[in-house]
């Protein structure tokens, strides 16, 4: 099953990394890393970690966001 989730990656100067959170599964989703690469491939470790434990649990997963859902939103 493909699943299409958003990442986003951000630089925090209070804890000198970049932080990852994925939206769709806030406020649960953020991890970290030294560099972005560092960052999204933690971020790709907790959601698949999520998606086991959706699965495990019989929880439905999130909707994915999208960009034309969140263009039709402005």
């Amino acid at each position: 099953m493909n699943h299409h989730y958003s990442i986003t990656i951000q630089w925090s100067e209070e804890d000198n990394k970049f932080v990852a959170h994925l939206p769709e599964f806030s406020p649960y989703a953020r991890t970290h890393g030294d560099t972005r690469n560092e960052a999204l491939h933690n971020a790709i470790e907790v959601f698949e970690l999520l998606i086991e434990d959706y699965t495990a649990r019989g929880k439905e997963l999130p909707i994915p966001h999208s960009i034309e859902n969140n263009l039709a939103n402005l």
